[in-house]
């Protein structure tokens, strides 16, 4: 398994944590929502998980998490752009039935208004794939509070 702790490595995962957090805020800002920062604690968090996974070659939410939470798997991260990946599901999104959008919570958890805080986590999988977490703060998704924290463009 490969992780990032080498100069050069951990250099590439600052700049791919920093590239996430620019596109994640970017959309944010479309939905009225506040930019987030990146959080060194949530930043370890996310990089345990992303590592727990690599390791077992799949991909799994962290169970009882406290912490909202998107994941992905790419084939280069340095070129994948987990962040539009999630954001992608926005057209699935039912602005009207706003507790009833179980396709599009990646999308809902990116936008998230009360979040102010994100993790970024990246870990290289054996068969050479890579894991992508993000952990988001405080957690998003909760029934009965998407309407006031899921704004439309």
């Amino acid at each position: 398994m490969f992780s990032f702790f080498g100069t050069k490595e951990s250099n590439e995962l600052d700049s791919f944590r920093q590239e996430q957090l620019e596109k994640i805020n970017s959309y944010r800002k479309q939905h009225g929502s506040k930019p987030l920062v990146l959080d060194k604690t949530l930043n370890a968090y996310a990089q345990e998980w992303s590592e727990n996974l690599a390791k077992s070659g799949r991909l799994a939410h962290r169970p009882s998490n406290k912490y909202g939470e998107n994941i992905a798997m790419a084939s280069d991260p340095l070129h994948h752009d987990a962040a539009k990946m999630w954001y992608d599901e926005y057209p699935q999104y039912k602005f009207n039935q706003p507790d009833n959008n179980y396709g599009a919570l990646h999308f809902s958890q990116v936008v998230w208004k009360a979040c102010t805080k994100l993790g970024i986590g990246l870990a290289k999988c054996n068969d050479g794939t890579y894991i992508v977490v993000a952990n988001f703060d405080p957690k998003g998704n909760i029934l009965g509070q998407f309407k006031e924290n899921v704004q439309d463009k």
